[in-house]
C-alpha cells in the first residue's frame, strides 16, 4: 500500500477537481476531501513538506477547477500546519515519533472521525470566509458550513479507510 499511496492521492486530487467542476448540487454545499488527503499523508513527512504538498495540491485544484485561484491553497495550508500536532494529540505522540501510520481499525472510528472533523472544520471555516462568507448573510454561511461539514466528513471517512488500511492484516 505504501507504494500506491501517492498514486491514490493523485487520483483523488483529480476527483476533487472533477467535483469542483461538475458537481454543483447547491450553493450551500462545498464538498471537499483535501483535508482528509492531507491527514493521510505518511507521518514521515514533516511540517515543511506537508505545507509544500498542501500548497501545491490546493493550487492545482484551484487552477483546474472553477473556483478562485488560491482559495483551496489558502484554506489548506493551516490544515497542513496543524496535522502533526493533531495526530500527536489524537493518536498519541508515539505515532509521530515512530513514524507509524494510523488506521480506523488500529485507533478506532471515533478518533479518526474526530481528526477528520477538526481538519474539515478548520478548512471550511477559512474556505467559506474567503469565498465571500463575510458578505453573505450569516444564516447562509452557517447553513453552508453545516451542510458542507456533514457531507465532507461522511465522504472523507471511507477515503481515509482506503488510504490508511490496517497493515496488520
Amino acid at each position: 500500500m505504501r507504494n500506491n499511496f501517492f498514486l491514490y492521492y493523485l487520483l483523488l486530487l483529480i476527483g476533487q477537481m472533477m467535483v469542483c467542476n461538475f458537481l454543483h448540487v447547491s450553493p450551500l454545499l462545498t464538498l471537499n476531501i483535501l483535508p482528509a488527503l492531507i491527514l493521510c499523508i505518511p507521518t514521515r513527512f514533516k511540517t515543511a513538506s506537508l505545507l509544500f504538498i498542501a500548497f501545491i495540491s490546493g493550487l492545482v485544484v484551484d487552477l483546474f477547477s472553477d473556483c478562485s485561484i488560491g482559495l483551496n491553497a489558502f484554506a489548506l495550508l493551516p490544515v497542513a500546519l496543524v496535522k502533526i500536532s493533531l495526530c500527536s494529540f489524537v493518536f498519541g505522540e508515539e505515532l509521530i515519533a515512530r513514524e507509524e501510520e494510523f488506521s480506523i481499525r488500529k485507533y478506532g472510528l471515533a478518533k479518526v472521525l474526530f481528526a477528520i472533523l477538526v481538519l474539515q472544520t478548520m478548512f471550511l471555516l477559512l474556505y467559506i470566509w474567503a469565498d465571500g462568507g463575510s458578505s453573505r448573510p450569516l444564516e447562509f454561511s452557517a447553513t453552508r458550513f453545516g451542510l458542507s461539514l456533514l457531507v465532507s466528513v461522511v465522504v472523507s471517512v471511507p477515503l481515509v479507510s482506503m488510504l490508511k488500511p490496517d497493515e496488520r492484516k
